[in-house]
């Protein structure tokens, strides 16, 4: 009887086990997404002269749409640089950029500081995870004027086939601390043997994970940053902050191209069990052992 009772007790917990799994077919679905530095949301220090500001570099990745916290209309551009010297507002001409593959690079912008991000379109399966953005910061030492805060605004569409299924807005706000290059260097925010190494602090639910259905299926995609561990010229990963655990901060080398990947997962989300099917298996289980208890 013992046998018989363990092996219907087993039955109902695999019919159990078929609910909460049925239906985590793996799936492939596309992707894009863009992201921009928001031109009108950036502040900085004060320079030596009328022109210093900070300059974005177009054409412009996309235009905000009055979500994520931020007023519609506002362009985004890929490329924005600070420095003495520098006109603000908007150069349409992204030939004038600073260069983002070697140092200290060439062309009129050649002596400034500036970030660059790039987004990914591609293809992602449950259970894989793949570059969602790259973001370049070519650290210089420079004089001011230095950037103190900018917003950046992302778009992230995910398709199955040809149906949109996720559009995804976000705005993340960076602040930017640009180091003095003289004097003693904070050990916990330096990573090069260049004094003195900048980071940058935005709110770590930046990264919350989003969610969507499809054909009755709930998935689920979580963000994280890669900081390619071990290479000299990229950037460290401090998720949370160690002086704030609702922020995060990427410390940069300085005198260095710095590299940093925005990483995107996807999974199924869990899906519970009928709530009559877990009463069921826990009332068997509650028999089960009562039974066993007059047994002994």
């Amino acid at each position: 009887m013992t046998v018989t009772r363990s092996r219907g007790f087993a039955a109902v917990l695999g019919a159990i086990t078929l609910t909460v799994t049925m239906g985590t077919a793996a799936q492939a679905f596309t992707f894009t997404q863009s992201s921009g530095f928001v031109l009108g949301t950036e502040t900085h220090t004060v320079g030596p002269s009328a022109l210093d500001g900070i300059r974005y570099f177009g054409p412009a990745v996309s235009t905000t749409d009055g979500s994520a916290g931020l007023p519609a209309g506002l362009g985004s551009f890929s490329t924005i640089a600070w420095g003495n010297g520098l006109n603000a507002g908007l150069d349409g001409n992204i030939a004038n950029a600073p260069s983002f593959t070697v140092m200290p690079g060439p062309g009129p912008n050649a002596d400034k500081s500036g970030l660059l991000i790039v987004g990914s379109n591609g293809t992602i399966n449950v259970g894989e995870t793949v570059v969602l953005a790259d973001i370049f910061h070519r650290n210089r030492v420079i004089s001011g004027p230095t950037l103190l805060h900018v917003d950046i605004f992302s778009i992230l569409n995910i398709f199955d086939g040809a149906d949109l299924v996720l559009a995804n807005t976000n705005n993340v706000a960076v602040d930017f601390n640009e180091t003095s290059n003289g004097g003693t260097c904070n050990p916990a925010t330096q990573i090069s043997a260049t004094p003195c190494d900048d980071f940058a602090t935005f709110p770590l639910d930046s990264f919350a994970s989003v969610g969507f259905s499809v054909g009755g299926q709930d998935y689920v995609l979580t963000f994280s940053a890669n900081c390619l561990a071990g290479d000299p010229n990229t950037a460290r990963c401090d998720f949370p902050d160690p002086n704030d655990p609702t922020q995060a901060r990427i410390i940069t080398a300085e005198n260095n191209i710095n590299h940093l990947q925005i990483l995107m997962t996807l999974s199924v989300a869990a899906v519970p069990a009928p709530p009559a099917l877990v009463l069921m298996g826990l009332g068997l289980a509650a028999a089960l052992a009562a039974a066993r208890r007059r047994r002994d």
